[in-house]
């Protein structure tokens, strides 16, 4: 009982400063408790200092790349935004895409901001050089293949911005490594400085010239520009930038499954049905009426109503079911689809935007779902459900591997609510026209359609450098003359502008890093996950949400209708890239492990259709952390027998684990409301740095974690008759238990 109500203690801690550092100030998120020594206090530290009005902070730090030695081309340095104090290069390849392959230096800039004042001491993995500043003050300097050898000095950081400078040289040869961590007055364990801690100005005239010129290079690959318009020497067919692999929908088959009156209406104007599509708008009205329907949309709209089984119809539905549509109902609301999408009966009247504070960005605009009726044709919404990728390789859409019945209870929770329609007086088009429209207005250039061949446009090379403004690019019909119409804004077009000012080579390569940052937020991951103290999407629209859905479903039979119960939290997002080995997270990201790390949650992570390898090697590298990770060896059997007593349920000699915790087959003993991630997957998904870290103090990582913290402020335990309590040698014991992986063994109590 002593331990059950320590848990529940622990939790109601975590709640309490979580809430308490929400209300602390733009500069200062939860995570921030990492930076302090007794972080059950959180809840009494004072207010941050407002920021100044001439100040443009922004999260992270400012890196500037140069290389070193060679002439750099084609830039002399480059500078982009780093959430992390740390790095991961590998071995022959490029710091930045801007940059060529080869050695390197690295300058962080940026502020470490402080909720209190504190004696800190820097230290750092990694290999090359490096140098740490604190204002001027240098503070570690390590030099060699192992810079944990280097011990920094002490440092006193005051309450608000401390200005940190970290000047990093890679080797002469081999991966280039950094990480940035620290320790506070006489803590044992060093941790990363947390990124919710780091800010710089957003303002800076090179800074915002590198994002801006990345903004560029993404949209350019995002709306598919090399489709139509070739570079010269560069193969478009095998770009190493992974955006340049995607593909748009494949329409071979498509008069089988969507309905001609939508293909015409979503043809004349994606803009109309969709906010922010990549699908242009190709044909646009004459005239004044640009609400009507340009003829060729309805041409084209023909041509492919033939392909794949005749015109196709719109979806009526199924007899209406209830407790079909209520079971969608459940589903569509406890997977978080609502975090994406507009409810599909549309967003209530008095629906308010989501409130976004000062210097944040916006979530992105959710897909609206109210034609999806009249989208698809009967049958066609089920088996997308079960896989939207099937038609569309690129498709945003994640999988969620829903079972027929559940995709089928999904469609007709959809299917009910769905009222939008298409004009009725829709143009009938024609379909020999349509055919050869699909080729001279450019649409095989990008979707695959029979074995039609792309038209050809003007190449890049071609352009003169005013042509940039007018054409797809232009802001206005008169300058786009005919060319196809995106949705741009005009930040958007000096982005692509400024990326198309240099030599564009940064298309043939790539840097994980850069994509894990891109990928995170096109994916939208924080709809459903907090990352660097910016809580989830679902989390703060939590109330909105289920206004959103009252009434759109028959209440459930038997069960609580609650689909997002306190415990329903996704994991935190910061530190998945030291947490979790690369070669797990890939198939995860994927959709390829087949167990559910979280059993209690009622949403689970779908199968992304991205290059998962990349994201996982991305994220990694965000931490300083490489691709690959080194095979784990057998355990230590004496000391993972210890570790298995100490995980077990025996009173005054157990941290009682097993009340949460599965192990293999045999399920948590009392776990209440939220069984925690069965022992059995340590081994494949942890990385032991990280475990340590976790269970030296899992609220610092996380302040709305339900683990409780078993090691004392003095480095000991309350379980003295092992290692006479020292809880380092402990929780050792307990990894080399963990590292039985699915071979582990329930304690033999």
């Amino acid at each position: 009982m002593r331990r059950l109500l320590s848990k529940r203690w622990f939790t109601g801690l975590g709640v309490l400063a979580a809430a308490a550092l929400s209300v602390a100030g733009p500069l200062f998120k939860p995570a921030d408790v990492a930076a302090q020594s007794t972080p059950n206090t959180a809840d009494k530290l004072p207010d941050a200092p407002p920021l100044k009005a001439d100040e443009k902070d922004a999260a992270g730090v400012a890196v500037t790349f140069r290389p070193i030695g060679a002439d750099s081309k084609p830039l002399a340095t480059d500078t982009r935004v780093s959430r992390m104090l740390a790095l991961f290069v590998a071995d022959g390849a490029p710091p930045t895409p801007f940059l060529r392959a080869g050695r390197f230096s690295a300058v962080f800039e940026g502020d470490v901001n402080m909720r209190l004042r504190d004696t800190y001491t820097f230290s750092a993995e990694g290999r090359g050089k490096v140098t740490v500043s604190i204002g001027e003050k240098v503070v570690l300097t390590a030099e060699g293949d192992d810079f944990k050898k280097a011990a920094g000095e002490p440092v006193r950081l005051s309450k608000g911005k401390n200005k940190i400078t970290v000047k990093y040289e890679s080797p002469a040869a081999g991966d280039s490594a950094l990480r940035l961590l620290w320790t506070v007055k006489d803590e044992y364990y060093a941790h990363p400085v947390p990124p919710t801690q780091l800010t710089h100005n957003a303002g800076g005239e090179a800074v915002a010239k590198g994002m801006r010129i990345r903004e560029g290079r993404q949209l350019f690959a995002e709306l598919h520009c090399f489709n139509c318009h070739s570079a010269g020497a560069m193969d478009a067919k095998a770009p190493i930038m992974p955006e340049l692999k995607r593909v748009a929908p494949d329409l071979s088959d498509v008069g089988g499954r969507l309905s001609k009156d939508w293909m015409t209406a979503w043809i004349n104007n994606p803009h109309a049905l969709r906010p922010n599509p990549h699908m242009p708008r190709v044909f646009a009205p004459k005239g004044e009426d640009k609400g009507s329907i340009d003829p060729r949309a309805a041409d084209v709209a023909a041509y492919l109503a033939t392909l794949g089984g005749g015109e196709a119809k719109a979806d009526d539905g199924p007899a209406p079911d209830d407790t079909k549509v209520s079971r969608g109902g459940q589903l569509f609301t406890s997977l978080n689809c609502i975090a994406c999408h507009e409810p599909p009966a549309g967003l209530p009247e008095n629906a308010a935007p989501a409130e976004v504070a000062e210097g944040e960005t916006p979530p992105p605009a959710r897909v609206p779902l109210k034609y999806v009726k009249a989208k698809f044709k009967a049958g066609a919404l089920v088996k997308f459900l079960q896989n939207p990728a099937a038609h569309y390789a690129s498709i945003p859409m994640p999988n969620f591997r829903f079972s027929e019945a559940d995709a089928s209870a999904v469609a007709a929770f959809l299917l009910s609510q769905a009222a939008g329609t298409m004009t009725a007086d829709l143009p009938a088009g024609d379909a020999a026209k349509g055919k050869a429209l699909i080729v001279t207005a450019g649409c095989v250039n990008c979707h695959a359609v029979d074995q039609e061949k792309p038209a050809t446009f003007a190449s890049l090379d071609a352009i003169p450098k005013d042509g940039w403004s007018r054409g797809c690019l232009s802001a206005d019909d008169a300058g786009r003359k005919g060319a196809p119409h995106f949705k741009l804004t005009d930040e958007h077009r000096q982005a692509i502008v400024a990326f198309a000012a240099t030599d564009r080579s940064s298309l043939s390569k790539e840097s994980p890093a850069e994509y894990a940052m891109r990928q995170v937020k096109s994916l939208n991951c924080n709809a459903c996950h907090a990352r660097d103290g910016k809580e989830s999407l679902m989390a703060t629209t939590y109330d909105a949400a289920h206004k959103e859905m009252e009434g759109t479903y028959p209440p459930p039979k038997g069960e609580s209708a609650e689909a997002f119960a306190p415990d329903q939290r996704a994991p935190l997002m910061t530190w998945f890239g030291e947490k979790l080995r690369p070669e797990w997270a890939s198939a995860f990201i994927a959709g390829k492990v087949t167990y559910k790390p979280r059993p209690y949650l009622h949403a689970k992570m779908p199968g992304f259709n991205v290059d998962a390898d990349a994201l996982a090697r991305g994220m990694a590298a965000e931490h300083g952390i490489g691709a690959t990770t080194p095979e784990y060896p057998k355990p230590d059997a004496a000391l993972a027998a210890i570790g298995s007593k100490l995980v077990g349920k025996t009173p005054n000699e157990s941290f009682s684990c097993v009340q949460c915790h599965a192990v293999n087959k045999q399920p948590a003993l009392n776990p209440f409301e939220a069984p925690a991630v069965n022992f059995s997957h340590a081994r494949e998904r942890l990385l032991k740095d990280y475990y340590h870290r976790w269970v030296h103090n899992p609220l610092r990582l996380d302040p709305n974690t339900k683990m409780p913290a078993f090691e004392r402020e003095d480095g000991k335990t309350t379980i003295t008759n092992v290692y006479e309590g020292d809880a380092r040698k402990q929780f050792e014991a307990i990894w080399q238990y963990l590292l039985e992986g699915d071979e582990i063994k329930p304690p033999a109590e």
